[in-house]
């Protein structure tokens, strides 16, 4: 064990330790010495915020760095270990990936990684210091194919609040948490359709993928999603097990109870699983 894990573990002394290693990393990433030095790296640094992924099918490392918050351990499981995001689907070359609520870019770096230098990915994000992240891990992977739209996703072209937690990053959204009210910091965002995101791409006949994992706004957005749902070249992923109110009974219920008859109706193929919707034609 090295000496900082076994500080870490003492509990009065965590304040300190973590204080030190978060100033520690952000003179390193003001000198630029963490970028220029992070693809060489084969040690475990995660108590700086430094995790290594190897993908077996592209046969690369991805480097990421992330925000020192909690969260983000089980956003990496779930996209490197459990898969969740490509379960049912491969990416090819050539793909347009439109990852919608990118976070700090994570599953956009395994699909550039899978598609390597052909197609583009798209990551949507609203939320500054993700962006700041997004923009770190492109560069620090060297995925030119990465393109940053940072703005939200929603049904129409407008400006909203938008809250960013602090209890969880991985959580932030349009809609406020009633847990985290005291904890999150509202902004305002410009919001764009995944329609007029994706549509250069339809025009040109691309093959195009969409994970969305947008905090409970995947209702609101797929409203607007009328020419991406009638073109034959999507197939994609929705998290969509966030708690809405159904228009009827006024009652809770997880989002995929709206969102899979919509794309029944549009002729898709769809798997729900764990709240996830996969659809394919």
């Amino acid at each position: 064990m090295s000496i900082i894990n076994a500080i870490k573990k003492i509990s009065f002394l965590k304040p300190i330790t973590t204080l030190a290693i978060r100033t520690k990393r952000l003179i390193l990433l003001n000198r630029g010495i963490i970028l220029k030095n992070i693809p060489g790296m084969t040690e475990n640094l995660s108590f700086i915020g430094i995790v290594k992924y190897f993908i077996k099918e592209s046969k690369e490392s991805t480097n990421i760095l992330y925000p020192l918050l909690s969260g983000f351990e089980s956003l990496f499981k779930e996209i490197f270990d459990d898969n969740v995001y490509l379960k049912y689907f491969t990416l090819e070359k050539d793909n347009i990936v439109i990852d919608a609520g990118a976070n700090i870019g994570v599953f956009s770096l395994l699909a550039a990684s899978l598609i390597k230098n052909t197609g583009e990915i798209i990551c949507i994000e609203p939320d500054p210091q993700n962006i700041r992240f997004i923009k770190l891990n492109r560069e620090i992977n060297k995925k030119d194919n990465i393109k940053i739209i940072e703005k939200a996703t929603w049904s129409e072209k407008t400006l909203l609040e938008f809250n960013i937690s602090k209890l969880n990053p991985t959580a932030s959204s349009v809609y406020a948490d009633s847990n985290d009210r005291l904890k999150s910091k509202k902004i305002k965002v410009e919001t764009e359709t995944i329609d007029n995101i994706a549509m250069p791409y339809m025009d040109n006949e691309k093959n195009i993928f969409l994970k969305m994992d947008i905090e409970g706004a995947e209702v609101e957005v797929i409203k607007s999603m009328k020419r991406i749902l009638a073109y034959k070249k999507i197939k994609g992923v929705i998290a969509a097990y966030h708690k809405i109110k159904d228009d009827k009974t006024k009652k809770e219920m997880p989002s995929f109870k709206a969102i899979n008859p919509i794309l029944k109706e549009s002729g898709f193929k769809t798997i729900v699983e764990n709240g996830i919707i996969y659809f394919w034609r």
